[in-house]
């Protein structure tokens, strides 16, 4: 594959991506931006009830992945059979993950608010958040996976356009409800939930206006098409995807207890780390699209037993996302000083540590955003799954976690402090999976 052929198809499948999934964070970053006029407890209750939401987020995208790897191969060869077929068995899995996390939020939200503050005001706020978003799970559930499956198929375009609908819609909703304009009631954080779960609901209404109104759309499918798997593509997918599940789940759960260990600090570490991580979140959504690109690309190549040019494929993403990593460490860390300016409510010290933490996590961003790509995008292509799972598992639970609870208790250190040695883990990882890579035991075709 020349250069040529290689950004056609590269900028066809993650340019869109990548604008889709900034969209779709900007989401939480306009929350915490309109919420953080209101206080400091405001911007750490969203932040927290959020995790639980980014757990869903992660653990589907674990679902939708494993299926990704199926449907990208079957895409390969044009096989839109086998392909509807996958499609409805990630449907069965992420339906029952929505509706497991829609119970749990609606009978439990004092609890998961307690896990990560004992503050009253920052729990308070956070149930009603989590009350009121809780619906979402499901409709969430369903516009994910078209979104998703929508990437193994080249139509990244369509997710864009809703992408932005939705964004529009939640920023205007936001306006208007936070603080009462237009003749609308002042609710605050309540506000910020009521117009997220609009944004979601009108989300899943354009995806299904767009399958089932385009009648040559690939993924317009009957429900009796969907569901008429055979027992060996369930075993197989389950084969494939409980690694990734467990990969995904396991770290989206990991990243949840570090939340816990910034909250042992209290509400203004909380809120620290939530507008560092809400700023870093933007610029992941770059390596979506590097990384999802990257998978269809090889997966579609694996498919056709390409073997060489899947190879030469992980060694330009590569570079690529090396390259886009140093850029983004640069630009991140010149927008930290911004924050001052933006978070008027925070307190001087509240402002500075959020600076300084935003620093720290900017300067992770090469380790980390590579990781992604060499997890996401090449590695889970070849379906090598269960390596990718076992190295989250030590990483994340036999070194991040630790660290992270050590530097908090024991160490006391503040919370940037916390979050570098939380962070580290990413270091050894990233050696780890270069290590992999340079090997072709990862490269399989599975179908």
């Amino acid at each position: 594959m020349n250069n040529k052929e290689f950004y056609k198809i590269f900028i066809k499948i993650g340019l869109p991506i990548v604008l889709s999934q900034v969209l779709m964070s900007s989401l939480n970053f306009i929350d915490t931006l309109m919420i953080g006029s209101i206080s400091e407890a405001a911007v750490a209750a969203v932040g927290a009830a959020s995790r639980i939401f980014f757990i869903f987020i992660v653990c589907i995208f674990g679902i939708y992945s494993a299926g990704g790897i199926f449907t990208s191969q079957y895409w390969g060869v044009k096989n839109l059979k086998a392909l509807h077929q996958i499609l409805g068995i990630m449907m069965i899995f992420g339906m029952g993950l929505a509706v497991i996390m829609l119970i749990l939020t609606l009978l439990f939200p004092v609890q998961i608010m307690s896990m990560f503050s004992d503050d009253a005001l920052v729990i308070s706020y956070g149930v009603d958040y989590l009350r009121i978003l809780s619906p979402s799970f499901i409709f969430s559930a369903i516009s994910f996976l078209y979104a998703y499956a929508s990437r193994s198929i080249h139509m990244t375009q369509y997710p864009l356009y809703i992408s932005m609908v939705s964004l529009s819609l939640n920023t205007f909703l936001n306006y208007i409800l936070i603080h009462g304009y237009l003749g609308m009631p002042t609710l605050g954080v309540r506000g910020v939930a009521i117009a997220t779960l609009i944004a979601r609901v009108v989300e899943f209404i354009l995806f299904i206006v767009l399958i089932f109104v385009l009648r040559e759309h690939p993924l317009r499918a009957r429900i009796d098409e969907l569901f008429s798997f055979s027992k060996l593509q369930m075993i197989n997918f389950i084969k494939k995807g409980t690694s990734v599940f467990l990969n995904e789940s396991s770290w989206v759960i990991g990243q949840a207890v570090f939340y816990i260990a910034y909250g042992i600090l209290g509400t203004q570490a909380l809120s620290s780390v939530q507008v560092a991580l809400t700023l870093a979140d933007i610029f992941v959504s770059l390596f979506t699209g590097i990384s999802t690109a990257c998978g269809v690309m090889i997966g579609n190549a694996l498919g056709r037993n390409e073997v060489d040019i899947a190879k030469n494929l992980a060694y330009r993403f590569t570079k690529i996302s090396l390259i886009a990593a140093i850029s983004v460490t640069v630009i991140m860390s010149g927008l930290a000083f911004l924050i001052p300016k933006v978070y008027t409510s925070f307190s001087v010290g509240t402002s500075h540590m959020a600076v300084i933490t935003t620093l720290v996590i900017a300067m992770y961003q090469i380790p980390k955003m590579y990781n992604y790509v060499a997890v996401v995008g090449i590695l889970r292509s070849g379906g090598d799954t269960f390596f990718c799972m076992l190295i989250d598992l030590i990483g994340v639970w036999g070194m991040g976690i630790p660290m992270a609870f050590y530097a908090a208790i024991v160490l006391k250190l503040p919370v940037y402090g916390v979050v570098a040695f939380a962070f580290s883990e990413e270091i050894i990882k990233s050696i780890l999976y270069l290590l992999r890579i340079r090997r072709d035991k990862w490269m399989n075709n599975l179908i």
